[in-house]
């Protein structure tokens, strides 16, 4: 599982950062741009899948991005076009 979600499925990858100096009130203002930038994605046609496994993994995920400690990692997804389903 871990493995497949490295490699996030061949999608386009988002990694929405935040200054590590900014108060909690910035988390809230970043949740709503994210929530946001969902929503237009799939008002064009792609979808957005959020990954919270991340979050498992601070070290790493630091290390493969080459973070500094100034900015920390809210949340990251792969973004795809998405496949017309019937329900």
């Amino acid at each position: 599982m871990a493995q497949e979600l490295s490699r996030l499925w061949g999608a386009g990858r988002i990694a929405v950062l935040i200054d590590a100096v900014l108060k909690k009130g910035s988390w809230l203002d970043m949740g709503m741009f994210i929530q946001n930038v969902m929503l237009a994605s799939r008002g064009s046609g792609s979808e957005t899948c959020p990954q919270a496994s991340l979050a498992q993994y601070p070290g790493i995920v630091r290390q493969i991005l080459r973070l500094p400690d100034s900015l920390l990692l809210v949340c990251g997804w792969p973004s795809v076009h998405r496949i017309a389903t019937t329900r």
